[in-house]
């Protein structure tokens, strides 16, 4: 009985030994040598047909795109060169930034010239922000914001938190000096005082930090109305005098009657209320 088993064995064994079940070709993937397959090719993203095309047709290609298309491909192709940069993929991205590059400045040049041809179009020079104008249309509204602020000196000031060993601060002072120049309520409170500094009084840091200042120089506006007065922060770092003064008249204004002003909103000739 064993020789039997054993004799039933031997050809089990030796068809298992010499057969290949499974084996890649140059093209083929085989399966028990009579089942073969050809192995399909792995597909290129379709970004890289793209970055072909533009190498190779450039403008022309380019051109039979719509702007939303150019928009997208110069996106998708910039991300394709971040994760691969190769001579390709640079020399598509280099020549899509281009192409963008010069459809701005056409744009620009028509639509220039058709303004100078066609200035009822011109929305810009009926609203006063023409470069010629804008100057002007700043200065008068900075006269607007700085006479509202001093009539309601009594009710708005400014809190400038400074250091006087920083240089950043002194910098920062020369804004400050010029909006308490104009009449607007001024008071600095510096851990170290200077001359630089308007209004000055020393507070320890600690009373400094229960402003909420983190970093300095710091803005705070004191507002005076019905009830508790409030102090708020409105701005850190250097900040320009007449972003500022802006700063303080929108929260001033916010504080008075519960509604955000725009830029845009701040009359001309009115006289402030």
């Amino acid at each position: 009985m064993r020789r039997i088993f054993s004799f039933l064995l031997v050809p089990i064994v030796v068809f298992g030994s010499n057969s290949t079940d499974f084996w890649k070709g140059n093209d083929k993937v085989c399966y028990w040598e009579t089942n073969c397959k050809k192995e399909k090719p792995k597909k290129e993203p379709k970004i890289v047909k793209e970055i072909a095309k533009i190498n190779k047709l450039g403008d022309k290609y380019l051109n039979s795109l719509t702007a939303k298309e150019v928009k997208k491909l110069y996106e998708d192709v910039k991300s394709y060169a971040v994760m691969h940069p190769n001579k390709e993929s640079l020399s598509a991205l280099t020549k899509l930034t281009d192409f963008i590059r010069r459809k701005s400045l056409k744009f620009m040049y028509a639509w220039v010239d058709f303004i100078k041809t066609h200035p009822e179009y011109d929305m810009q020079a009926r609203i006063g922000t023409t470069s010629w104008s804008y100057r002007y249309l700043m200065v008068g509204k900075e006269k607007y914001v700085i006479t509202w602020l001093r009539h309601h000196s009594d009710k708005v000031g400014l809190y400038f938190v400074c250091d006087a060993k920083y240089s950043v601060c002194h910098e920062a002072s020369k804004a400050v000096r010029y909006i308490a120049q104009e009449g607007i309520p001024v008071v600095s409170v510096a851990v170290n005082c200077s001359k630089d500094f308007p209004e000055c009084v020393e507070k320890s840091p600690e009373v400094i930090r229960q402003l909420g200042v983190k970093l300095l120089p710091a803005y705070l506006i004191f507002y005076r109305g019905k009830g508790k007065p409030v102090i708020k922060l409105i701005g850190s770092g250097l900040i320009s005098a007449d972003r500022l003064t802006f700063e303080l008249f929108r929260n001033a204004v916010y504080l008075e009657t519960g509604r955000w002003i725009d830029f845009s909103e701040i009359p001309l000739t009115e006289i402030p209320k």
